[in-house]
């Protein structure tokens, strides 16, 4: 069988897919490669990622946060004006991204506490291979947002205030399950 990556799924690849890939503990992360492809799990779905998808994220310097769509090397970044209802960012002025660092916390809105990164990515579902490509929103080396994810804690808008930024990150296609 030919996938659409026109690798070729023979008896022994499919066998180790079925004796390694599928039953892993759920802590694990199984990966297979496939050519330049690679094949993971996370929570149940199957991941087929491209090799760009595996790529070093690069830097994020010099970016200028204005609304507007950007496209970076890992996916796409979406500034825009805040709908009503929103949990939005107060501004974008001072306001650099960058990618995370080991052992970093932050306070999501409205959630009381600081809580590691790692396990607000985990809460969130963003797969392990993804968290150091996802752009972090920072001011004075604080994190202000997450994209896509949630804003920090005093770095929002008051409820019922107008105005502020919703700041959405959309990976690139390995995001995704794939689909049989």
């Amino acid at each position: 069988m030919e996938t659409a990556t026109g690798i070729s799924l023979n008896a022994r690849l499919l066998a180790s897919i079925e004796q390694d890939l599928l039953p892993a503990a759920a802590d694990r992360q199984p990966r297979i490669a496939l050519g330049d492809w690679s094949l993971r799990r996370y929570r149940g779905e199957l991941y087929l990622l491209a090799p760009s998808a595996l790529t070093d994220a690069g830097t994020l310097g010099g970016l200028k946060l204005v609304p507007s769509e950007m496209q970076l090397a890992q996916g796409r970044l979406l500034i825009r004006p805040a709908r009503p209802g929103e949990t939005a960012l107060q501004s974008l002025e001072g306001l650099t991204l960058r990618y995370r660092r080991d052992g970093e916390r932050c306070r999501p809105a409205g959630r009381g506490g600081a809580h590691p990164l790692k396990k607000l990515f985990q809460e969130y579902a963003v797969p392990p291979w993804l968290r150091d490509s996802w752009p972090l929103l920072v001011g004075d080396d604080e994190i202000v947002a997450v994209p896509g994810l949630f804003v920090c804690e005093g770095w929002q808008s008051a409820p019922g205030e107008s105005g502020g930024y919703w700041v959405e990150w959309e990976p690139g296609p390995s995001w995704r399950p794939t689909t049989t």
